[in-house]
């Protein structure tokens, strides 16, 4: 008597113009040691008239349905990977704002407020340095939950502004797993009715400092610190 499948949610998440996208289908396996990417299949979409390859490049544990469920990060068959993919420790860091969507201001402030002009918020600790701690400390958990390899988080020069760094071994990896954060800060401002945002246009008064991502080679060798648009150099 044949062994019963397993069955298996796979949410596949690509990244279309800059943006992420997902889609979820369901695979049946005969047991867990099969969820490898080789044995993933290929998957498409249709943007307009036009159908999409998705060509799974890496799989994590999905964080949100439990043990039958993975992430499967994928690339578009008209995406050209890096030919070289030299060994070294690539570590990328990202900012983001917590935004109240009611308000569409950082989270924890009136539509009048503003930060002060004299308190140190980077690292800081208590309500009056810090907010949003609950929303940043679920995206990390759940990180961690999924086998990225977040390595470390924190409040930045901002209230409701955090940070986060992933490192890896191959460029190739740390653009999977940096789109992977990404997808994750998303879904939990889905859940918890927040809108995480790494790139907000609104705030550009002098009290609000714009959002930057950071990506180094050996802890020395910076090659990009600024805007988040990172897509052309991973």
């Amino acid at each position: 008597m044949p062994s019963k499948k397993i069955c298996v949610s796979a949410e596949y998440i690509w990244v279309h113009d800059n943006e992420l996208c997902s889609k979820t289908r369901t695979i049946q396996i005969q047991g867990i040691e099969e969820l490898e990417v080789k044995n993933i299949s290929k998957w498409h979409y249709n943007d307009g008239d036009e159908k999409i390859t998705l060509l799974p490049l890496n799989i994590f544990s999905c964080p949100f349905r439990g043990q039958n469920g993975i992430l499967v990060y994928c690339k578009t068959g008209n995406t050209k990977l890096s030919v070289k993919n030299p060994q070294g420790t690539y570590a990328f860091s990202q900012e983001y704002y917590i935004i109240n969507p009611n308000t569409t201001r950082p989270y924890g402030f009136t539509v009048h407020a503003n930060p002060s002009a004299t308190l140190n918020y980077t690292s800081g600790v208590g309500l009056e340095k810090c907010t949003g701690r609950k929303f940043a400390d679920l995206h990390y958990k759940l990180c961690l939950v999924s086998g990225i390899s977040i390595s470390e988080m924190t409040c930045s020069d901002r209230p409701s502004k955090w940070r986060y760094t992933v490192k890896t071994t191959t460029p190739n990896d740390l653009s999977s797993h940096m789109w992977m954060t990404r997808y994750i800060l998303h879904r939990v401002g889905e859940n918890c009715n927040v809108v995480m945002d790494i790139n907000p246009q609104d705030l550009t008064s002098k009290y609000w400092s714009a959002t930057k991502c950071t990506l180094t080679k050996n802890g020395d060798d910076t090659i990009h610190d600024g805007d988040c648009d990172v897509n052309n150099i991973l």
